[in-house]
Formats: structure tokens, C-alpha cells, sequence
């Protein structure tokens, strides 16, 4: 039965809304928790968010994921529209918060929200349209929806989310760590207290959680740590190969490919899915389709902000509210570090601002406008799988963002290069790359990163990329290495700094150097500098 919407849920939804700075509500609302049959004797549970209005609803606004249902999670997907004349359908996914099924990592998310719309249209409450809306988990959701877009949903907007849980775990050739870490979460957030208490608990555990990392073999350490509730894990740690099947349900390219309903997609600089965005975003926009994209200076914990909320309720209000009103000012917003402000444009990377590639050659220790002449001292450095390169700040679920970097240059396993300080300000937008004439043994990665030196010599994070190489690579090969969009200004006095280094753990878990999990031995590498072997960086400069 449905149950008023009471004083504590009224309070928290208006100091939501005078925080985020939203309109005004225009009515109050009912809810009710309803079971979802998805086959099999399956159900999901949801919770149905309906206005007391008096008049029809515009629209149905749902979120799938699998966080909870509690005031954190509704607030901001579902209820901040349903006091506002919206319907909204909160839904988790099995295995979640008394959903039934085993909880599978995105394996069975386009069966079950297919299952989730079509039982949805068959409702005698639904309002015949409908809208999605969600942060990381719950974008992923949205776009296997997508694998069959339903004609009667009207808009997405997907903030941080992947269409690829394959290429976020193994993307790199390197497992990505924070698979670990997320799954820790997922073990414990049912547990009294729910997703926050899961997150608190998660940060306060990550040292113990890290030191399952280095196990032999990894799936067996974690499964015991996480006392078998993962089970689900187990394929994921030990699947590599991007191209077994197991990861095709995963996959969700295809409806990247064929969606055409408006979509906003956000990030953030600093988020661990930019890349998939960005992908998204070229995607569709090649396609034609009605999409726009906000890039702020976030990371993936900062990415529902008051801009963002304000911008998917905009969305919403526009699209399946029909509001022509509340359309964007412009197609494109991002934020530009370095030079702290926003900029509107019509597409990424903006037209009306021209690139140009400025390489900077790498020497001994410096970044310079020339090229190297002759032969010069190789650069070297050793990494040693006993006392891996440390991550520091980047893109990663916790300890994530822009953090001084100024730790590395201690290390003697890490390489630093440094322009001298820029005469003018210097700013790019778009991807960056770097050329490395690089030999080392044959089983190694490379961490690469750029950073902005401040005058008083405070180095900050911009960017960062990460590769296992190829182990068959034949000797001499040049190595190139794209990163993620970026957009900074590095200022007048300032310099630019590319750090090279053979790990970043534990965001990634490191190369042994032997190709065997079991044994392990330091790897040394060089980077050449000479008028027949270049290494370069190569930046899209605004001119």
C-alpha cells in the first residue's frame, strides 16, 4: 500500500533541493514498495514515487542499480522529480537489498531491464513515457536498456557510466585494483547502515583489503577475504582476455551505436570511466544524435554535485517533461584546470578554438622545444616488483583527483622530465600522446603522467595513462601511448612535467617481470634520446 510521504522524507527532500539550489517543489508525493517479476521466479524490488498533484504525470523517471534504496540513493535519482509532478521507479538489482537472484556484476542487466520496462508499460499507474537517470552502476544500466531502445523512453542522462565492464577491469592488460575495492563495497553495503555505512567501512578497510593484492592466486585470497560473498568476482580477476565471450553481456557498444534518444552524458576529469564517456560521446555525436556532455573538474566520488543535479533536472524537465524552456545553453560544457573556469561549446574538442600539436622532446630530465641532436645518455630506471612505484592521486576510486605529486621525485624508479618555465600561458584541449623510444625486458608496463609545476615547484596531477606492453613487442619498437581528454592551462612561469615510471600500484596490479604470477624480478628500462630514436610528448595546444 502506499504511505504518505511523512515530515523526515519532506525535510530531507528541501534541504536536498536548497543545497543543489532547485525549484520549487509543486507537489508532495506517495510511496510504495512493489515487487518486479523478471522470469525464472525472480523479482526485483522497487520503490513507486507517485505526485499528489492532481494531474497526469509528464513522465516516469527510473533508476536500476544496485546501491539501495535508502534517502541517499532516491534523493538523488528519483524523488527530487516525484515532488516535482514525476513519477519515479527506484530498482534494485538481484541480489541487492532483497531483490532475489545472485548479484552478478552486469552479466544479466540487459535481460532484467528489458524485463524492468516492459512489466513497467504494463502498469495501470504508468504514464506512457518514461526517462533514465543514474551515476556510474546505474549508467551501465542505462545502456543496456539501450542494447533495445524502447520506443516510448524519451531521455537518458548517464553521469559516469561505463558501456564496458571489461575494458574498466582489463582495458590496461593489467588488472585494474579497484575492482577489489568496489567489490569489497558490494560484500558489505547490505549490512546494517546500508551504502554509506559500506563506504565508511570500505575507506577503513582498504589497508587490509591491500594486502590481499600480492596473493598467489588473487581470486582465492580475495574470495576468502570477502568470506565468499563475491562470487561473482572470481572470473573477473582471472578472465584477461577482453575477447572470451564471458565478457559480451558486459559489452554494451552496440547501443552506444544505435541509440538515438537525447542523452546527457557527464564526467569528470578525474573520473575512472572519462575515457568510456568521451568514447560515448564520439559515438553519438558522429551519429547525430541529440547528446550533450558536461566535463567538470571531479573525480568519480564528486561527480553529483549541484551542477550536475541541476543539469539532469533540466534535461529531464526538457525532453520528457517537454519544456523547451529548460533546454542547455550550449550542446558542450567543460571546465578547464589550471585556468579555474567553465566553457560552453558546441561540440568536444571546441571548433571555434583551432589545436595545435606542440611536441616537447624528451632529453636527460628535461622536455624541450628542440630536438635532440646526436646521441645523448639513455634515461633508465629500475622497477622492482618488491617496492612498486606507489599510486598518487588519478583516477581511482578512493585517494582519487588531483593530488602534489612532488613524492615521486624521491623515487629512484621513477623518471621526471620538465620543460623549462613557459614564457606564456599554455593551454590544451583534447587528447595528448607521448612517443617513447623504449627497450626494456619483455615483461614490462609503463605509468605515464602529466603534471603542471607550479613556481614555488608544487607539482599537480593533469593526466595519467597506464600500459602493460606487449611481451612479443620486437626490440627497438617505439611505444605510443594516448591519454584521456584533458582540458588545463598551464600558466606563465609555470612547466610542464611528464613522469614515466613501471607501475602504479595499487591501482593496477604490477608486472612481475617474469609473465608468471608466482615469481617475480625487477625490470629496467630506458628511454633513448637520440636524433634517429625521438622520444616526444605531444600536446593540443589552443593557439
Amino acid at each position: 500500500m502506499p504511505e504518505a510521504r511523512g515530515i523526515v522524507r519532506w525535510a530531507v527532500d528541501r534541504a536536498a533541493a536548497w543545497y543543489w539550489g532547485l525549484t520549487a517543489e509543486r507537489c508532495s508525493y506517495t510511496v510504495e514498495t512493489l515487487r518486479i517479476p523478471i522470469g525464472g521466479d525472480i523479482h526485483l524490488l522497487a520503490q513507486l514515487y507517485q505526485p499528489i498533484s492532481g494531474a497526469k504525470p509528464p513522465g516516469t523517471v527510473v533508476a536500476i542499480g544496485p546501491y539501495g534504496r535508502n534517502a541517499v540513493v532516491a534523493v538523488g535519482t528519483v524523488r527530487l522529480f516525484a515532488s516535482r509532478g514525476y513519477q519515479g521507479l527506484l530498482v534494485s538489482v538481484r541480489g541487492t537489498f532483497g531483490s532475489g537472484g545472485a548479484f552478478d556484476a552486469g552479466s544479466t542487466n540487459t535481460v532484467d531491464t528489458q524485463a524492468v520496462v516492459s512489466w513497467m508499460q504494463r502498469q495501470p499507474w504508468y504514464s506512457g513515457a518514461f526517462a533514465m537517470v543514474g551515476v556510474s552502476y546505474l549508467g551501465l544500466t542505462q545502456w543496456a536498456t539501450l542494447e533495445n531502445q524502447p520506443p516510448d523512453m524519451a531521455a537518458a542522462v548517464i553521469a559516469v557510466g561505463p558501456h564496458d565492464l571489461g575494458q574498466y577491469v582489463w582495458g590496461t592488460g593489467a588488472l585494474n585494483l579497484d575492482l577489489l575495492t568496489w567489490a569489497n563495497l558490494i560484500a558489505h553495503q547490505d549490512e546494517r547502515g546500508g551504502f554509506v555505512a559500506s563506504q565508511i567501512k570500505t575507506q577503513r578497510s582498504k589497508n587490509s583489503l591491500q594486502s590481499i593484492f600480492t596473493a598467489v592466486p588473487l581470486a582465492d585470497a580475495a574470495e576468502r577475504y570477502l568470506e565468499g560473498r563475491t562470487p561473482w568476482l572470481r572470473d573477473r580477476i582471472e578472465r584477461a582476455d577482453l575477447a572470451d565471450p564471458f565478457w559480451k553481456p558486459m559489452k554494451h557498444e552496440g547501443a552506444v551505436e544505435r541509440a538515438t534518444l537525447p542523452i546527457l552524458l557527464v564526467s569528470g576529469w578525474q573520473d575512472v570511466f572519462l575515457d568510456q564517456t568521451m568514447a560515448q560521446y564520439r559515438t553519438l555525436q558522429r551519429r547525430g544524435v541529440p547528446v550533450a556532455l558536461t566535463v567538470g573538474p571531479w573525480h568519480h566520488a564528486q561527480v553529483y554535485s549541484d551542477t550536475v543535479v541541476l543539469e539532469t533536472y533540466r534535461w529531464i524537465e526538457q525532453h520528457l517533461g517537454q519544456r523547451p524552456d529548460h533546454a542547455r545553453d550550449s550542446p558542450v560544457r567543460f571546465y578547464v584546470t589550471g585556468a579555474n573556469e567553465w566553457r560552453n561549446s558546441s561540440v568536444w574538442p571546441p571548433p571555434p578554438l583551432p589545436t595545435t600539436p606542440r611536441e616537447f622532446f624528451l632529453g636527460p630530465e628535461t622536455l624541450s622545444d628542440e630536438k635532440p641532436s646526436g646521441t645523448l645518455a639513455d634515461s633508465r630506471f629500475t622497477f622492482a616488483p618488491d617496492d612498486p612505484t606507489p599510486a598518487v592521486g588519478g583516477p581511482r576510486l578512493s585517494h582519487s583527483g588531483i593530488y602534489t605529486d612532488n613524492a615521486l621525485e624521491k623515487r629512484d624508479d621513477v623518471l621526471i622530465f620538465a620543460s623549462a618555465p613557459l614564457a606564456s600561458d599554455v593551454e590544451m584541449l583534447g587528447r595528448c600522446s607521448v612517443e617513447l623510444a623504449h627497450s626494456s625486458g619483455p615483461h614490462a608496463d609503463l605509468f605515464v603522467r602529466i603534471s603542471d609545476v607550479h613556481a614555488n615547484g608544487t607539482s599537480r596531477y593533469v593526466t595519467e595513462t597506464y600500459r602493460r606492453l606487449d611481451p612479443d613487442r620486437l626490440p627497438g619498437d617505439a611505444v605510443r601511448i594516448d591519454f584521456p581528454d584533458c582540458a588545463h592551462r598551464f600558466k606563465t612561469g609555470h612547466s610542464v612535467r611528464l613522469i614515466i615510471a613501471g607501475g602504479n600500484y595499487p591501482h593496477y596490479l604490477y608486472n612481475t617481470g617474469t609473465g608468471d604470477a608466482a615469481s617475480a624480478k625487477p625490470v629496467t628500462h630506458f628511454i633513448h634520446h637520440a636524433e634517429d630514436r625521438i622520444s616526444k610528448l605531444t600536446l593540443p595546444v589552443v593557439t
